[in-house]
């Protein structure tokens, strides 16, 4: 019987540990088998897909996952370039700087594994007035060009947004086709 007793309460201090862990903000590790990357997330993301257009007129699809976390958006996504065509970071940014209407912070310079990278931030205003800061990081692996979003409204820039952002950031790798 002491046994049983014991053993519902292991089960019971387990299960308070898990539901306090998720309350106090523990992030999931999300994979994309077809993306072939993981990273972290504050929860499950939703996943889509959106057609781009290329600089060479060429139509591509984008493929998205995104989760909330409170106010901020947290976002990964890829697409995959056709045989020939190259990828200019600069162009990169510039255009995603136009398409959300935002202005564009300098590159750092990083890398992934040995594929080249850049991160910077754009800053703007959301349809609803309120200004924001997005922080990027762009990839580029083989053809396959990644970025990461950590979108969050200006005002709740600080060392807590930062150490989420690290976290995202730091938390992706590629995964390498068996």
């Amino acid at each position: 019987m002491m046994k049983r007793v014991m053993a519902a309460l292991c089960v019971l201090m387990f299960s308070v540990c898990a539901i306090a862990a998720q309350q106090n903000g523990a992030w999931i590790k999300y994979e994309s088998t077809e993306g072939r990357y993981t990273i972290s997330m504050p929860k499950k993301p939703s996943e889509s897909g959106q057609d781009t257009t290329a600089k060479t007129g060429e139509t591509l699809k984008q493929y998205l996952a995104m989760a909330m976390d409170g106010e901020a958006v947290i976002l990964a996504g890829y697409m995959d370039m056709t045989p020939g065509m190259t990828f200019n970071f600069d162009e990169g940014k510039s255009a995603m700087a136009r398409g959300m209407n935002a202005t564009a912070g300098e590159s750092r310079l990083i890398s992934l594994g040995g594929a080249p990278g850049r991160e910077y931030e754009l800053n703007g205003l959301m349809s609803n007035g309120v200004a924001f800061i997005d922080y990027v990081r762009t990839y580029q692996v083989g053809q396959r060009i990644y970025v990461l979003h950590h979108l969050i409204p200006a005002g709740e820039k600080g060392s807590a947004t930062s150490a989420k952002t690290s976290k995202f950031f730091d938390s992706f790798s590629v995964v390498t086709p068996k």
